[in-house]
């Protein structure tokens, strides 16, 4: 493991010119001030395989980021592992997706983390250049904040003495 960095990891994706793809990030930030030190909290704007420095030398990472539910979907907070993604070849590293991270750092072998998960929490626009989130997500952001908090804290539990805070649970485990 890289020295310099904390074993455990939780990344906020997203874009905050781009209205609610910045959801991530606003929950990272406030899950900053309420996770414990060995806990590293950071937001970024990258993607593809400019994660890999991120990634490398970590436990345990949690990524958040956005998605737009399919019409018809109730709209949950995902929790996906590596056995739920889907590998969809990329045009190029510039657009690679996690899946792609994943399956290339398998095959390198370099100090990839032992566990990763992406909690993937629903939007209704992540494509609208605008500042702030939309009225229904900032809404829900408090709850959300507060359910990834009860998921992650109950991940890392077994590896560290992190208490769980007590929250009730709202994400499904795909």
């Amino acid at each position: 493991m890289n020295e310099s960095c904390r074993p455990f990891l939780v990344l906020g994706l997203g874009n905050e010119l781009l209205g609610d793809d910045a959801v991530g990030i606003h929950i990272v930030r406030q899950l900053q001030a309420r996770l414990p030190q060995e806990v590293e909290c950071i937001v970024s704007a990258l993607s593809g395989f400019a994660l890999l420095d991120f990634l490398v030398g970590r436990r345990k990472v949690a990524i958040v980021d956005c998605y737009i539910p399919r019409e018809g979907m109730a709209g949950e907070i995902l929790e996906l592992r590596p056995q739920d993604w889907e590998i969809t070849p990329a045009p190029c590293p510039h657009y690679a997706g996690i899946g792609e991270l994943h399956q290339w750092m398998q095959a390198l072998e370099p100090d990839f983390p032992a566990e990763l998960r992406i909690f993937c929490v629903p939007v209704c626009d992540s494509a609208t250049v605008r500042e702030g989130l939309t009225e229904e997500v900032a809404a829900r952001l408090a709850e959300t904040v507060e359910a990834i908090e009860r998921a992650i804290r109950s991940w890392f539990r077994e590896c560290s003495q992190i208490e769980c805070h007590s929250a009730r649970s709202a994400i499904r485990r795909k």
